[in-house]
């Protein structure tokens, strides 16, 4: 569904989406973006997909401008998790920034954005995030749990909803995705 209607659409220069993005990280406390999954889903992945083609493009020029080698974007991201893990979650986003912008197309940094600013409370920032996850590794049901907590959050149960349906497919019968498939059947019961 994403692709069919993302392959239509008109979309804006990755350049341009660059320039709105650091814009809108300088003002945290704007509404970025109003994340509906029925009528800005196409449109959120083709920017996904725009920005991430333009940080691919740029990501070595990136690297050598901020002397930034594989081995010390590694060690950011620790940095960055052990933040997270210490409950400094404001003192994560500079690092999971960072190692965003020299690995976009890596899950595990989306998912660690994106669960650092849902514990922040910025739950429509954390959607961006987890959908791009999802995006990543289609075969993950986390990022589509995660998402549905979002969505509670912000007050929209059908987008949970379909979030957490979304989730047990993924799951299916796999042995490693058990708990999230129980949890998440818990949290699809609760909703009634």
């Amino acid at each position: 569904m994403i692709l069919s209607h993302a392959a239509a659409m008109n979309t804006e220069h990755p350049a341009d989406l660059l320039t709105q993005f650091k814009q809108r990280q300088q003002q945290p406390t704007q509404r970025r973006i109003q994340f509906d999954a029925q009528t800005n889903e196409a449109r959120l992945y083709a920017q996904m997909v725009k920005l991430c083609q333009h940080f691919l493009d740029d990501r070595d020029r990136l690297a050598e401008q901020q002397g930034l080698t594989q081995e010390r974007v590694e060690q950011i991201f620790a940095r960055g998790i052990s933040a997270y893990q210490d409950q400094h979650y404001q003192a994560a986003l500079p690092d999971f920034a960072t190692v965003l912008s020299q690995a976009p197309l890596e899950q595990r940094h989306q998912m660690a954005m994106a669960s650092t600013l849902q514990q922040l409370q910025r739950h429509d920032d954390a959607l961006i995030y987890y959908a791009i996850a999802c995006l990543l590794d289609a075969d993950d049901p986390a990022p589509s749990y995660r998402i549905a907590q979002c969505q509670l959050a912000l007050g929209k149960r059908a987008d949970a909803h379909a979030a957490l349906h979304n989730c047990l497919e993924q799951c299916g019968e796999q042995a490693r995705f058990r708990e999230l498939s129980q949890q998440a059947r818990q949290l699809l019961a609760s909703l009634g």
